[in-house]
C-alpha cells in the first residue's frame, strides 16, 4: 500500500544562525616574475619568454591542470599573473633566451603559491647567465708564450666556454692578429682556423691550433682573437650559424704570443798567405753557399754568388749600372759603376779593390733594396747568417801569386748568443815565380 507524506512541521528562519553556514572566499595570490642578469643582478632582461602550467588539487580531491600559455618579460624584466588559488603549483619553463648570447634554462622552475592568506604577491627572481668564453694562447712547440722567428709554429688556444648546452654544436673561429698592426699578418697567409665540437656540459676547454709561417716577424706580439658560434639544424634539414659569444681583447696578456728574435751573426772569412795571420790577401773570389735546417724541420739551401775578400763584387746574369753609396740612407754616392763580361765568372759584373775600409751599400739600377758590404783587408763579411748555418766557400780565383785551394772551407755560425762576429782563417800557399835557384840553395 502507498504511503502518504504530511508535513507535520517546518523551521524557516533565515536570520537563525544556528541554521546558517558560511562559504569563505578562496584564497589568491598574485604572482610576479624577475628575470636578472645573474653577473650582475641589477641588470634586468627583457624579452624573455616562458610557458606556464598549473596544477592544483582542490579540498574536495579533484584535479585541476591548466595550459596558461606562454608571457614574455616586460621592459622591467616581469612577468605578472593575478588572482592564482591557493596551493596552485606552477611550473615555469624557459622558452626563449633574450637573445642568443644568452643561456636559456632548461630544467623547468616550480614555485607553490601555498595557502597563506597574509602574502597577496608572491614573487620570484630567476638568474640568467650570458654565454661566455675566455682563452690562454702559448706555443706548441715550447710550451711557452714565447717562440723563436723561424719557420712555421703552432700556437694552442685554449678556449674556457661557460653556459653551453650540453650535445649541442658549436664552432670556434680564431684569427691571429698582429698586435703592432691590430690586423691580420698577411692576407694570403692562413691566420683563421675554425674548429667544430659538441659541448660536453655547461663549462669546458676546447683548443684550437694556428699554424703559421713566423719568419719576418722577429719582436712581434701576436694576439688570438675567438669567436663562438652556435650550429642549430632547422627543420628543413639545413644549419644555421649563430654567434652566441667573443673574445678580442687587444692587451689581453692571456691571448697573447710572442716572437723571439732569430740569433743572427756575422760570418768573416780571412784570407792569409802562407798560414800567416799578418797576411791578409785581397782578391780572392769565393762562391759561397748555406745550408740550415729550421726549426720547423725545413731545409733551406741558398746560394749567395761571388764574393772578393778585400773589395766588393758585384755580378749578374745581364749587364747593368750600379751606384755605391757610404750611408745606408743611400744620400753620399762615391762611385758609379757599369759592369762587363768576367770570363773567370762567366757574368756581367764589377770587382772593386781599391775602396778604403769601411761599410758601403750598393744600388743596382733597377732593384728595389740596396746591399750591405763591408770592405777590409783581406776578408770577406756576411751579415746576419741565422744560427747553425753552414757556410760553404769555394775558392773560384786565387790572389795573384798564389794556388786556387780546390778543398771547399765549411763552416758553421752555431748559436752562442754572445758572438756577433764569427771569424774564420783560410791558408793559401805563395807561389814563387822564379828561373833561377835562390841564393839560399834550398
Amino acid at each position: 500500500m502507498d504511503g502518504e507524506e504530511i508535513k507535520v512541521a517546518e523551521h524557516k528562519d533565515l536570520e537563525d544562525e544556528d541554521q546558517t553556514i558560511y562559504v569563505d572566499e578562496l584564497y589568491r595570490a598574485d604572482f610576479e616574475v624577475l628575470k636578472v642578469n645573474a653577473d650582475d643582478t641589477a641588470e634586468v632582461l627583457e624579452g624573455v619568454t616562458f610557458h606556464f602550467t598549473s596544477h592544483r588539487v582542490k579540498r574536495d580531491g579533484t584535479v585541476e591542470d591548466y595550459d596558461l600559455g606562454e608571457f614574455t618579460t616586460d621592459d622591467n624584466g616581469r612577468i605578472f599573473i593575478e588572482k592564482l588559488k591557493e596551493d596552485t603549483v606552477l611550473t615555469i619553463t624557459e622558452t626563449r633566451e633574450k637573445d642568443p648570447t644568452w643561456y636559456r634554462w632548461e630544467e623547468p622552475f616550480i614555485f607553490d603559491i601555498g595557502h597563506d592568506p597574509s602574502v597577496t604577491l608572491h614573487s620570484d627572481t630567476i638568474e640568467n647567465h650570458q654565454i661566455q668564453i675566455g682563452t690562454s694562447a702559448k706555443f706548441e712547440e715550447s710550451g711557452s708564450k714565447n717562440y723563436v722567428a723561424d719557420g712555421v709554429a703552432h700556437i694552442i688556444d685554449s678556449v674556457n666556454y661557460e653556459w653551453l648546452y650540453k650535445g649541442d654544436s658549436y664552432k670556434l673561429v680564431a684569427t691571429l692578429i698582429n698586435k703592432g698592426t691590430k690586423e691580420e699578418p698577411l692576407e694570403e697567409e692562413v691566420t683563421r682556423v675554425e674548429h667544430e665540437f659538441t659541448a660536453s656540459g655547461l663549462n669546458g676547454t676546447e683548443d684550437v691550433i694556428i699554424e703559421f709561417n713566423f719568419d719576418g716577424y722577429d719582436n712581434h706580439d701576436f694576439v688570438v682573437f675567438e669567436e663562438l658560434y652556435r650550429i642549430i639544424e632547422k627543420q628543413d634539414g639545413s644549419k644555421e650559424e649563430v654567434k652566441v659569444a667573443e673574445h678580442k681583447d687587444i692587451d689581453d696578456d692571456d691571448q697573447t704570443v710572442h716572437i723571439d728574435e732569430l740569433y743572427r751573426a756575422a760570418m768573416v772569412l780571412y784570407k792569409i798567405g802562407n798560414g800567416n795571420k799578418d797576411i791578409k790577401l785581397n782578391g780572392a773570389y769565393f762562391n759561397i753557399t748555406t745550408k740550415r735546417t729550421k726549426r720547423d724541420g725545413s731545409l733551406v739551401e741558398k746560394d749567395l754568388g761571388t764574393y772578393v775578400t778585400g773589395g766588393i763584387l758585384i755580378e749578374r746574369d745581364a749587364a747593368f749600372r750600379a751606384t755605391v753609396y757610404s750611408d745606408e740612407a743611400l744620400t753620399t754616392s762615391i762611385r758609379y759603376v757599369e759592369s762587363s763580361y768576367d770570363s773567370n765568372l762567366k757574368k756581367q759584373a764589377v770587382t772593386l779593390l781599391s775602396l778604403p775600409e769601411g761599410e758601403y751599400w750598393v744600388k743596382v739600377e733597377g732593384e728595389e733594396d740596396a746591399k750591405k758590404y763591408e770592405v777590409s783587408k783581406g776578408t770577406i763579411v756576411l751579415f746576419d747568417q741565422p744560427e747553425d748555418t753552414e757556410v760553404t766557400f769555394t775558392e773560384l780565383v786565387a790572389p795573384a801569386g798564389y794556388y786556387i785551394d780546390r778543398k771547399q772551407f765549411i763552416v758553421n755560425v752555431g748559436h752562442n748568443y754572445e758572438l756577433e762576429r764569427v771569424e774564420n782563417y783560410r791558408s793559401n800557399s805563395l807561389i814563387i815565380i822564379t828561373n833561377r835557384i835562390p841564393e839560399t840553395g834550398i
